[in-house]
């Protein structure tokens, strides 16, 4: 998740600092429950993002 997340940052040209924060808010939403999960959408993320 963070991996992907960070790719997408980088392509939509997110400044290092917005992409790591994208990067950790998704790699955060799949590592809060056990086992397989749907998809995270990218409104969770930002969501998430913005909480932080």
């Amino acid at each position: 998740s963070f991996d992907g997340a960070f790719i997408v940052g980088y392509l939509v040209g997110w400044d290092l600092k917005k992409i790591g924060l994208f990067s950790n808010a998704a790699g955060a939403l799949k590592v809060e429950s056990l086992g397989p999960m749907p998809a995270t959408s990218y409104e969770e993320v930002i969501r998430l993002m913005e909480k932080s």
